[in-house]
């Protein structure tokens, strides 16, 4: 991200300056350090207009005359009243002005948490005074911080908008899958691409499903690549706003909300200029049903879209059928080596299929498999193709929608004709629920129960099944929604995949580096499978919203509960069923006052604590305390506590997920209430419990987190040191892969000793 010094701050202020004014480099100087001016001391130091120049560009730092004068606080405020006086207001916006210095500061990962809380307090400010006092600090700030010189050459190719910084110094992004190795046949629409997006700036490729969008945006990356600075790829989740939060940027951090993740991916995605391309790929829905697309447009990168639906009032590119016969009967021979044996059979057959391109493909390695003969083949669809005619062939309204079904009955023809196996189509129906981005064939495997991945490999050289890199696979979105109308996934059958789901995630304390694509895959559970077992599917609800509630994944945990309330009203149920519902919403609600009457509700339905109903008995009453805790009410917190450790011991719980949390969360209750020795006292008790377990868990390192701040409130440095060790041992294992989120609880331990004034090391 853009490092918070005297150019960085002060470029904004610039690009904030009303459209029409005429303010050059040096006014904004003269109204900035006025009172520096007109001091007697320093009036004959001020710069002329190259050394104004560097300053503003990050080449040179600020006069150190200058930087000392403002470290008095009555010269601070001088410049404060400078600055609302003299360049607040020529700003358009100050409350959009305020807000990008905010995220600047914010996205900032060289300045501790300390700092920026401290630079950022009573934010957001209203009052004008307020916000030049803001400016003021960050200047000040910039100023005296360590000088960082920029390259000259790059700070004027991005002061005249001609360079974005480079994507993968913050952005872990596996790059633009590559085009199938066998793509041909499109040369025209490449060029015709390159142009428009050259012209326009923003391009939607249009056209049917399984004509190859896709395979042209990854070609046109491949091709163009040196032509940008950065290329970036998304696949379309169906909310551009949800797709940018979960970016992976080099400084989030896992305490960041999911509103703080959106609003610095958003700004950082805003700096980018024309010399970079953002793909997002299968957008296949209608701009008023996704609110973000008029901001994501307004971007100044270049963008390219490929959708099914026809963007009238947009820079579109329809793709039709490869024209050349001879492409597409080479694309048949790149699988088929005895295509040219029979070649007027197989021109036939593409005649047939109306040179659609997914349908060509399945068909010579149909013909590869040797399962049938081309005459076979081309009698069988030529029985489909009897019932309809060419203008049946599918096409594209504005809304996406397909208004005739051709290439979809060819599929189906073409899946009845691989003469697939059961397991075949076990494999296909579950691959659906897996989001389009794919998943590792060996943990997709693990799900299934598979001792191989023979048929898996098999629908692989079908082509039923995309490869990617690393083993990744998936659906083609259109076989997707065949295998979704044909095979229909349901709770019954997909049983064994959920089960799977369901024990991962009823391993609370166990951390999961693909936990991300497990709640994709509930997400899509939820939209996608026929609920034909309402009993499993509630119990497979009531397991995953806690694993979600880990990493609070608010868009999920709503989900479950809204499902959750519609089985609830449909049919009798156990009173626990009730109370657990209760719970979740509980847990979801921001209001305080809300959630707690959802408690109360839910312990009224459960008057008595039996064994049956103990765990959640205790959850509850250590909700209820956390609740307490936030609304300041220390007796009624320390209550419900105590009340939940009472329930948990009674009924011999101390060795689960829930008391273990309950009970480092009731130790941080202490800390914060001022009883450090009791919560260390607590914390090293449970420690001695979970010594005899697994320790590289999830609850263990939030135990060995809480004991750290125990021991620094405590100023027993040498413990907190040890500590400290042990966490980053944990962190390296369980962050092994996620060098982003070992970064920031690394720089967490960091800002910890700092908030007590204690060395690290």
């Amino acid at each position: 991200m853009e490092r918070c010094d005297f150019a960085s701050v002060s470029s904004i202020l610039l690009q904030h300056i009303r459209h029409g004014i005429s303010y050059t480099q040096d006014s904004y100087i003269s109204d900035l350090f006025f009172s520096v001016i007109h001091h007697t001391i320093l009036k004959n130091h001020m710069p002329d207009k190259a050394t104004v120049s560097k300053w503003l560009s990050g080449t040179i730092r600020v006069n150190p005359d200058i930087t000392e004068y403002y470290q008095k606080e009555n010269r601070q405020r001088e410049m404060a009243e400078d600055i609302e006086k003299r360049i607040l207001p020529r700003v358009a916006d100050q409350g959009f002005l305020v807000q990008e210095l905010y995220e600047l500061v914010i996205q900032d990962v060289d300045i501790s948490e300390e700092t920026k809380n401290s630079l950022c307090q009573d934010f957001p400010w209203k009052d004008p005074y307020k916000k030049a006092e803001f400016i003021r600090t960050l200047i000040c700030f910039g100023m005296g911080r360590q000088f960082i010189k920029r390259d000259a050459h790059f700070n004027a190719l991005l002061a005249t908008d001609q360079l974005s910084p480079k994507v993968s110094n913050y952005i872990f992004d596996e790059g633009v899958p590559k085009p199938c190795r066998h793509f041909c046949g499109r040369k025209q629409e490449l060029n015709q691409l390159h142009d428009l997006l050259t012209q326009e700036g923003k391009v939607f490729v249009h056209g049917i499903p399984g004509i190859g969008k896709s395979e042209l945006a990854k070609a046109y990356a491949k091709e163009h690549k040196k032509e940008y600075t950065n290329i970036l790829y998304l696949s379309y989740s169906g909310s551009l706003k949800k797709d940018i939060t979960d970016l992976p940027f080099a400084d989030d951090r896992p305490t960041d909300s999911e509103i703080d993740l959106f609003r610095k991916h958003n700004r950082f995605l805003r700096t980018l200029k024309s010399d970079t391309l953002i793909i997002i790929d299968n957008f296949d829905t209608l701009p008023e049903d996704d609110n973000f697309l008029p901001v994501v447009l307004k971007y100044r990168c270049l963008i390219l879209f490929t959708t099914r639906s026809i963007f009238s009032d947009q820079a579109g590119l329809e793709l039709t059928e490869i024209e050349n016969s001879e492409d597409l009967f080479r694309l048949v021979s790149c699988f088929y080596p005895d295509a040219e044996k029979c070649r007027p059979l197989v021109e036939e057959i593409l005649e047939v299929i109306h040179r659609h391109t997914m349908c060509t493909e399945l068909v010579a390695r149909l013909l590869a498999k040797g399962l049938l003969p081309p005459d076979q083949v081309l009698a069988q669809l030529k029985k489909e193709h009897a019932s309809f005619h060419d203008s049946d062939r599918i096409s594209i309204s504005k809304d996406g929608r397909n208004t005739r079904k051709t290439y979809y009955d060819h599929l189906r023809t073409l899946f009845s004709l691989f003469r697939l196996t059961g397991t075949q189509m076990d494999i296909l129906r579950n691959l659906s629920l897996v989001p389009l981005t794919g998943i590792h064939a060996r943990l997709f495997a693990k799900w299934m129960n598979f001792e191989d991945l023979n048929d898996l490999n098999d629908l692989i050289e079908m082509g039923l099944v995309k490869e990617g890199d690393e083993f990744k696979i998936s659906l083609h979105p259109m076989i997707r929604e065949v295998v979704i109308s044909n095979l229909v996934p349901r709770i019954g059958n997909c049983r064994i995949l959920l089960k799977n789901i369901q024990g991962e995630c009823a391993q609370h304390g166990t951390f999961l580096p693909y936990h991300n694509l497990i709640f994709h895959v509930i997400e899509n559970i939820i939209s996608t499978a026929v609920k034909d077992d309402e009993a499993f599917y509630l119990r497979f609800l009531e397991d995953t919203f806690p694993y979600m509630d880990n990493y609070t994944y608010t868009d999920g945990m709503q989900q479950i509960t809204a499902e959750m309330e519609e089985i609830l009203r449909s049919r009798p149920s156990d009173p626990k069923d009730h109370a657990l519902l209760l719970l979740y919403r509980a847990r979801l609600s921001s209001d305080s006052k809300k959630a707690i009457s959802y408690l109360e509700e839910a312990l009224r339905l459960l008057p008595d604590t039996d064994a049956g109903n103990a765990a959640l008995k205790g959850n509850l009453h250590a909700t209820f305390g956390e609740l307490c805790r936030k609304c300041h009410d220390v007796i009624s917190a320390r209550r419900h506590m105590d009340t939940a450790a009472s329930i948990f011991r009674s009924f011999g719980l101390e060795n689960t997920h829930d008391f273990m949390t309950f009970y480092i969360n009731r130790s941080y209750f202490l800390l914060q209430t001022g009883s450090p020795r009791e919560a260390l006292e607590n914390l090293l008790w449970l420690e001695q419990r979970m010594m005899e377990q697994n320790l590289y868990s999830v609850d263990y390192m939030l135990l060995q987190e809480t004991l750290l701040y125990a021991y620094l409130s405590l100023h027993n440095v040498q413990a907190a040191q040890r500590t400290s060790s042990k966490l980053q041992q944990l962190y390296d294992v369980f962050y092994e892969n996620d060098p982003k989120t070992l970064a920031a609880k690394n720089a967490e331990i960091t800002e910890a000793f700092q908030q007590f004034r204690l060395r690290l090391r």
